[in-house]
């Protein structure tokens, strides 16, 4: 991991082999663009050829590419930084190797390797075929009736379960927001982008993160005080980010914001830090008074007033019951559904490079699912 590999290996057990780039021919080095911009289908990079590029900015590039063992994800520094220093890209993408690698694929992806050329960081990970979680509850919502709604309550769930078994493992994500989970085809998630996150322990070889990171549509209100006290950031926290899934799970199943944000950083913040989630009834929906008390719960202003631990909050959900529904017409197809058209039209516009806000979604998708 210290000297500086060329090659990745397909699969890299814990006694990775790196390949310093003296030992490799400089004829294999010439393949390799020290700047690949949107580089076209098929070039080689890091000894793979490049299928998609998921994104290119001036920190870091991002391309889906494949060898013999299958598809993976390449995330490289950018060459030039304009915006965030140099060391502070090259900074995040070792401290989202930590943490990958502590996790070991669950519940992220699983980090193939790690290295170095000419100053610039790569992490490989492996590829997961999967739906980004707001598009998955999108297809939940259009279908209706007891089935969507059924649905809706699994994915909530299942996210809830995911980051109990995170936080189980000793890690706060840091950085909770829709594009980071991924809903598999049997119906699992993923959580990916690690560059934020942190130990839940203070006993532990992990990395602490310099800075805070998140979207403020999921900032708690602890949070949004000290920022509107204009005082350094608070450190993600396990009440903190139970907050910001119940947040996010609030979003999936409504399809907005918890609160109608007024425009404006310190208005916004104000809002965060003193209003109280609005009824699913005032968002135009049906009313689950189940769920809205759980979500409400771990939306309180207070840390004290919420679950106790993110698996508390887990089982909570997972005592949920469906609500009381009319006898709307629904759709009759399995759950796996939705991932599959979305999937299948993901594979249509292959080259196409997809973001959700600040989010590289792995297996892009081209346009919302309809039933």
């Amino acid at each position: 991991m210290t000297s500086s590999p060329l090659v990745a290996s397909p699969v890299v057990p814990d006694h990775m082999m790196s390949i310093p780039i003296a030992a490799v021919p400089a004829k294999s080095r010439s393949q390799i663009d020290l700047n690949p911009r949107r580089m076209a289908f098929g070039s080689q990079l890091l000894d793979a050829s490049v299928v998609r590029t998921l994104k290119v900015g001036e920190d870091k590039e991002v391309y889906l590419v494949f060898r013999k063992s299958g598809f993976s994800v390449l995330k490289i520094t950018g060459v030039s930084p304009l915006g965030e220093s140099a060391d502070t890209i090259r900074s995040r993408l070792n401290h989202e190797a930590a943490f990958l690698a502590h996790l070991n694929g669950s519940p992220a992806p699983k980090l193939l390797d790690k290295g170095e050329l000419e100053k610039r960081v790569y992490l490989e990970t492996e590829h997961i075929d999967g739906v980004d979680a707001a598009t998955t509850a999108a297809a939940c919502r259009k279908r209706g009736g007891t089935e969507g709604q059924e649905m809706l309550l699994r994915l909530a769930q299942t996210i809830g379960r995911t980051y109990a078994v995170l936080h189980e493992r000793g890690i706060l994500h840091g950085d909770v927001q829709p594009g980071h989970v991924l809903i598999r085809r049997d119906g699992t998630a993923v959580l990916l982008d690690f560059g934020f996150a942190r130990p839940a322990v203070s006993q532990t070889s992990l990395p602490t993160p310099p800075e805070r990171g998140g979207l403020p549509f999921f900032f708690e209100p602890e949070m949004a005080r000290v920022a509107l006290a204009r005082l350094p950031s608070m450190p993600t926290s396990g009440p903190g980010e139970q907050h910001a899934v119940a947040a996010l799970i609030y979003f999936l199943i409504t399809g907005a914001h918890w609160q109608n944000f007024r425009l404006g950083w310190e208005a916004m913040l104000e809002d965060i830090a003193t209003l109280h989630p609005l009824s699913f009834h005032e968002r135009g929906i049906e009313s689950w008074p189940e769920m809205e008390a759980v979500l409400g719960r771990a939306l309180s202003k207070l840390p004290d007033a919420r679950f106790p631990s993110m698996s508390a909050f887990s089982l909570a959900l997972d005592c949920v019951p469906m609500p009381s529904m009319a006898n709307v017409p629904s759709c009759s197809y399995p759950f796996s559904k939705p991932l599959e058209r979305a999937l299948a039209n993901a594979a249509l516009k292959p080259m196409a490079p997809v973001l959700h806000g600040s989010t590289v979604l792995i297996t892009p998708l081209s346009s919302p699912i309809s039933c």
